[in-house]
């Protein structure tokens, strides 16, 4: 799944950053980001951690999310891309509607980027060979 995720120094907002996402359960998932400045020009983003979380509700603590991840190998940060892996054992237990976020520490400064709703779908064809 290819999001593309805006990020600017002035206002973190020109575009929606509200998407919703469905996803398979109990399979490997990648979300492919790509970052673009309010011009539509693609952000260097080399040294920049990334930060993906699944959770119930947004109070539930970080320590108790569903899924959380920080990236800081990015697939190539000079053309703005990352990727964020979901393995089939990060989604296994996860069969239902949640909430998750994306937040990206780009100059020292933290920007969510991305946030909205995530649904985990189960396979409808379950045989493998």
């Amino acid at each position: 799944m290819i999001l593309n995720l805006f990020l600017t120094q002035e206002t973190l907002y020109p575009k929606e950053i509200k998407q919703d996402l469905t996803l398979r359960a109990k399979n490997n998932n990648t979300l492919d980001l790509w970052f673009f400045d309010e011009d539509d020009v693609v952000v260097n983003i080399a040294g920049s951690e990334i930060y993906f979380m699944v959770k119930d509700n947004p109070s539930q603590s970080d320590d108790d999310a569903k899924i959380n991840k920080k990236i800081t190998d990015l697939t190539d940060p000079t053309n703005g891309n990352a990727q964020i892996e979901l393995s089939s054992s990060d989604t296994a237990s996860l069969l239902n509607s949640y909430v998750y976020q994306i937040k990206i520490k780009y100059s020292s400064k933290w920007y969510t980027v991305s946030e909205g709703n995530i649904t985990f779908k189960q396979n409808i064809i379950t045989r493998e060979s």
